[in-house]
């Protein structure tokens, strides 16, 4: 098997691409399908796909007026093959966060002061917006950025289901930042800037070590995935309609916003609740006056739960690290000492001894 890296990715063609949200939806979360026919590329669920990212064309063409350059002046990269400096821009530097480096050689008296001053600048300013004004060469420029890494997503379908294609579960990012628009460079890349069934995006896998299915399909597993975080157990069920025989063993918590709106694959889920491989249990948290998140959910259903872990379920969790993935942590200790009859310290320890069993694992960011 050919192995691809950030430096010798594989490209691929975007086969298909739909929203997942309906009309109406204050969010948008996208389905990819690419191409992987004549890669090689064997991955399994739980793993993920590195996307390399390019910045907005029409960005990188305001930076090559500051810089006064024609942008078909030529870079050479490390170990690679010269390159245009519009497509060094494009492909190869981060245009959305300058660096402190970058705004010292513009010595701009509204960029310099303490470390504080000099953060706030770098988490409201772009490459573009502190450049403007300013005359500087592209030589002098260029080795004052830093790099453009790739973005890794979950993979959201089993090979064994879906062939030579992986899915990919997208969310668009876009904010505001002292009321200026800002959009993930990432997500508008798949989203904006790239043609279905033209052009080609680069990619590679990377391998999850821990976040795999039980080897014994036996064994009950808990997924625990709102959101974008749901990709990966797509691609755990997929893998069980292709190889599993027991059924009643599987239970995902999905939530979201609006049930109207935003039940990702919900046709999917419908139908393995009806075949009996899974029991399915949604937290939308918009849908009636007080916020229901999947912790809640968890502890409505807490005694049942509990059961599923005496009889050695595992629990996956993926989704944001910062507000989610906490809560659910907290929401299982709780669990643990209402239903386990435990102390504060009890369940502490027995949540560490789940993960130290790889009986709770987590995949966050």
């Amino acid at each position: 098997m050919t192995v691809y890296d950030r430096h010798h990715p594989f490209f691929s063609k975007i086969k298909d691409r739909f929203r997942l949200n309906k009309e109406g939806s204050t969010r948008e979360t996208w389905h990819f399908v690419l191409d992987l026919a004549s890669s090689g590329i064997d991955y399994k669920p739980g793993d993920s796909i590195a996307i390399l990212p390019q910045n907005d064309r029409e960005e990188v063409e305001k930076i090559l007026l500051h810089l006064g350059a024609s942008g078909d002046e030529s870079v050479q990269g490390v170990d690679t093959d010269p390159i245009s400096i519009r497509e060094h821009l494009r492909q190869r530097v981060n245009l959305a966060v300058p660096t402190k480096k970058l705004l010292l050689a513009l010595n701009d008296f509204r960029f310099l002061g303490s470390d504080e001053v000099i953060k706030q600048v770098i988490a409201t300013h772009n490459v573009e917006e502190v450049l403007s004004g300013h005359q500087m060469t592209y030589e002098h420029f260029l080795p004052l950025l830093s790099p453009l890494l790739p973005r890794f997503y979950s993979i959201a379908s089993s090979k064994a289901y879906a062939g030579d294609e992986v899915h990919l579960t997208v969310a668009r990012v876009q904010y505001e930042v002292s009321g200026k628009e800002r959009r993930g460079v990432c997500s508008h890349f798949l989203c904006d800037q790239i043609d279905v069934e033209k052009q080609k995006v680069g990619i590679y896998l990377q391998p999850t070590r821990d976040f795999r299915l039980p080897a014994n399909d036996e064994t009950p597993i808990i997924m625990i995935g709102p959101g974008t975080g749901v990709a990966p157990f797509r691609a755990f069920m997929q893998e069980k309609l292709q190889h599993a025989k027991t059924k009643d063993n599987c239970w995902l918590y999905f939530g979201e916003r609006h049930s109207a709106t935003d039940f990702f694959y919900e046709t999917f889920w419908q139908e393995l609740v009806d075949a009996q491989m899974l029991r399915l249990d949604v937290a939308f948290s918009r849908d009636q006056k007080e916020k229901i998140y999947v912790q809640h959910r968890m502890w409505e259903k807490r005694k049942d739960f509990w059961k599923w872990l005496e009889n050695g379920a595992v629990i996956y969790v993926c989704g944001n690290a910062s507000h989610m993935a906490k809560d659910v942590d907290a929401m299982l200790h709780t669990i643990a000492e209402s239903e386990g009859n435990m102390t504060h310290e009890k369940a502490r320890e027995f949540v560490k001894k789940l993960r130290h069993e790889k009986r709770y694992i987590r995949d966050v960011y």
